[in-house]
């Protein structure tokens, strides 16, 4: 099972790898597994778009731990 900071390090890569165009992947991520059915691993990809685009905006730091509250 992958931890908060997991997915934060992920969405980290995938904005320093794609930029903006990572948000494009993760939306052809999430509609391709709701059309097989995956719900749950859509949801997963639906917390690392959210996470991707608090980076992209300046919200969260890509290279500072995540702090939940």
């Amino acid at each position: 099972m992958l931890t908060a900071q997991d997915y934060k390090q992920l969405a980290a890569h995938l904005v320093a790898r794609h930029g903006a165009v990572a948000l494009t992947y993760a939306d052809r991520a999430i509609a391709e597994l709701e059309a097989q059915g995956e719900e749950r691993r859509a949801n997963s990809w639906r917390l690392l778009r959210g996470l991707v685009g608090d980076i992209l905006v300046g919200r969260l730091a890509a290279d500072r731990p995540l702090t939940l509250h």
